[in-house]
């Protein structure tokens, strides 16, 4: 199976059925993620003890790379560290712009490497991007994260 195969089978999955896609009464942190030129707007709710994220969750209208991406988000991090997360997003963001990537960080990226069959499309890497920018921005306490 292609990349792009991968790429599209796991967009539809996750857009038809998105993991965590409910509001975190609970939650600790929470940013809203905007993307002004689609329309993308979601939100991003975590619940994090110390360092370690217990669980997340979000909701929103988004395109369907948005909402695939968001719901594979939520599975991946839950229970990582915060650095742990930071890390896995600038590993994903490297994966969708950089020029190499190498194995061990595809590895740790798991299910979300299929994600790089969006480098193809250019104008929707902010897509892809735009949940892990509002989780990053729910870490640091901003209430928004844009891709502008």
């Amino acid at each position: 199976m292609s990349i792009q195969d991968l790429y599209r089978a796991a967009v539809i999955d996750h857009n038809r059925d998105p993991r965590n896609f409910e509001e975190m009464a609970d939650a600790t942190h929470r940013s809203r993620g905007l993307n002004a030129l689609c329309g993308d707007d979601i939100r991003v709710y975590l619940r994090v003890s110390g360092e370690r994220i217990e669980r997340v969750s979000f909701i929103g209208q988004a395109s369907a790379i948005t909402m695939a991406s968001a719901s594979m988000m939520t599975e991946r991090v839950a229970s990582m560290t915060t650095a742990e997360a930071r890390e896995m997003h600038q590993e994903l963001k490297t994966l969708l712009t950089g020029d190499r990537v190498p194995d061990s960080a595809r590895q740790r990226l798991g299910d979300l490497a299929a994600l790089e069959g969006v480098r193809q499309y250019p104008s929707r890497i902010k897509s892809a991007t735009l949940p892990w920018q509002t989780l990053v921005a729910a870490l640091d306490g901003d209430d928004v994260a844009s891709t502008e």
